[in-house]
């Protein structure tokens, strides 16, 4: 059933596909990555990964824990690279400069293209938009995107989030 839904999703002009490590544990990655092996050519979608971070990764948005959960993503979907790879933007616990540090090495190393944020409230979108452009190359860690519940029942993004992502150029991927 997943191939005919992928099928259809790519025959119809369908480009998007989103995953995360959450999403069955890991198993849905896995039936994607099959997929992407024998229904639809990898070329023909944009992947988006989401990085999520295993019970004993410790701090979600540390490098090592980020880049280790990019590392299993990308085994589970039998790929060399995401398009998107949209990361826990902030955590208390971890310096910004760390977690876009891992942007960066992802970037670099060919197994991301662009980078976003999952759930940002406005003001930590403009402060990962402004630490990215502090550092030495401001294109490679300013946020493409924002991912977030929005809705004709979930407005609360218009407030704070939609006026920093349209100053600050992220495109938005409402969920829900």
């Amino acid at each position: 059933d997943a191939a005919d839904q992928l099928r259809a999703f790519v025959d119809v002009g369908g480009t998007l596909v989103e995953t995360a490590e959450d999403y069955g544990g890991g198993a849905a990655q896995q039936v994607l990555g099959g997929l992407l092996r024998g229904t639809v050519r990898r070329d023909d979608v944009v992947l988006a990964g989401r990085g999520t971070a295993a019970p004993d990764a410790g701090e979600r948005a540390s490098r090592t824990a980020l880049l280790r959960s990019l590392d299993r993503t990308l085994r589970r979907l039998g790929t060399e690279h995401l398009d998107l790879w949209q990361f826990p933007g902030w955590d208390p616990r971890v310096p910004l400069d760390e977690t876009l540090s891992a942007v960066q090495v992802a970037v670099y190393s060919g197994r991301v293209r662009y980078a976003g944020l999952v759930a940002p409230a406005g003001w930590q979108l403009a402060t990962v938009a402004g630490g990215a452009t502090a550092g030495p190359d401001p294109a490679v860690c300013r946020p493409g995107s924002a991912q977030v519940e929005y809705s004709l029942l979930a407005r609360e993004p218009e407030a704070e989030l939609l006026p920093a992502a349209r100053h600050h150029g992220p495109g938005l991927l409402a969920w829900a």
